[in-house]
């Protein structure tokens, strides 16, 4: 008997624990800047310090804004709008700008109510990984 109050004490504590954690399209929403950006890419040299340059303009001024119905996309003077949805069985974030047929698909390899960790793979040929950190709720 005692055993059996521990078994569903147990599995009660579990579904608990597991109906508390946020799905990624409720973490999501809020502001996020961009903190780093990573490539797995063979590079040269000059084209090291070309993505160097590049990554620290990422950073400086780059912003991803979601929402529930949409992303807003700050880059410098620029303000770009685009559809995104998440499938969570493969935990696969689809951005898609003004609903052209182009989309850039990444892999949400990290979300918690502060930090999400993208990576996106350029052409089966290298990863683009970034890490955005939540600015506001």
């Amino acid at each position: 008997m005692k055993q059996l109050k521990l078994l569903i004490t147990t599995t009660l504590i579990i579904i608990l624990l597991a109906s508390c954690q946020k799905e990624p399209q409720e973490q999501i929403i809020g502001s996020w800047e961009v903190v780093n950006v990573n490539s797995s890419a063979k590079m040269s040299k000059k084209e090291k310090m070309f993505f160097a340059s590049e990554n620290k303009k990422l950073k400086d001024s780059t912003t991803y804004i979601f929402s529930k119905q949409n992303m807003i996309l700050k880059y410098g003077n620029q303000t770009l709008n685009w559809n995104y949805s998440i499938i969570k069985q493969d935990s696969t974030l689809i951005l898609n700008i003004n609903n052209q047929s182009q989309n850039q698909n990444y892999k949400i390899k990290e979300i918690t109510d502060d930090k999400l960790i993208l990576e996106r793979n350029i052409y089966d040929q290298y990863t683009v990984t970034k890490t955005l950190k939540k600015i506001n709720q």
